[in-house]
């Protein structure tokens, strides 16, 4: 064999070494392509596992909290309830005491008595009680007959939400008596606003009187 044919020889054998180098070089990159994709997708599962797993640990804490203020909601609207039914009872308690109070003094005739006297066409209040008057009040402004009422009513004891009973004595046979009524019933509602438990008993002394 001469040097040529040698030389033709290694041309070959250079040949399906690079061939079999090429075909490896490719598999090896097919390879490593699926392997990356394999591992992306291993990775994006791995993703939707943890995603999954907080958003079941972010609703189960979601829905822990929303019970806890549904539970503060119900205990805070059964404290206001509580204490409403104490205040009520208190104040239920209170004016209990203040209607007892009202009647024994009602009983012993010691309640307000407001007496209406006519002076030629004029009029005036005299306050009792008892047998003692306790205040004279000119006719007035209504203002000024209310006020004068109330200070009455302070300096007898009584408060705004006391239990007052009281007597209006009138006779409807005096001259001007009807028009002093009129403004007589005026001022007693004016003053009912603010004592809301005053209760007015009438007593007209003209059915008492012969014919």
């Amino acid at each position: 064999m001469n040097r040529r044919e040698i030389i033709l020889d290694f041309t070959s054998l250079l040949d399906v070494i690079m061939i079999i180098l090429f075909f490896f070089i490719l598999f090896a990159r097919l390879e490593t392509i699926e392997e990356k994709a394999a591992m992306e997708e291993k990775q994006a599962d791995t993703l939707s596992e943890m995603k999954a797993e907080y958003d079941k640990l972010n609703k189960e804490a979601q829905d822990k909290i929303k019970a806890a203020d549904e539970e503060k909601k119900k205990a805070k609207s059964a404290l206001e309830e509580a204490e409403k039914y104490l205040n009520d009872l208190k104040n239920s308690s209170e004016r209990a005491a203040s209607n007892i109070a009202g009647i024994h003094e009602f009983d012993r005739g010691m309640n307000l008595k407001i007496h209406l006297k006519m002076n030629d066409n004029n009029w005036k209040l005299e306050l009792f009680t008892g047998d003692e008057k306790i205040s004279d009040i000119p006719r007035a402004s209504l203002d000024e007959m209310k006020s004068a009422i109330a200070a009455a009513l302070t300096e007898k004891g009584c408060s705004e939400k006391d239990t007052i009973l009281c007597d209006f004595i009138y006779n409807a046979r005096e001259d001007g008596t009807a028009s002093a009524y009129k403004e007589v019933r005026a001022l007693f509602d004016s003053i009912k606003f603010s004592y809301e438990n005053l209760y007015i008993s009438e007593t007209d002394t003209s059915i008492f009187e012969e014919k």
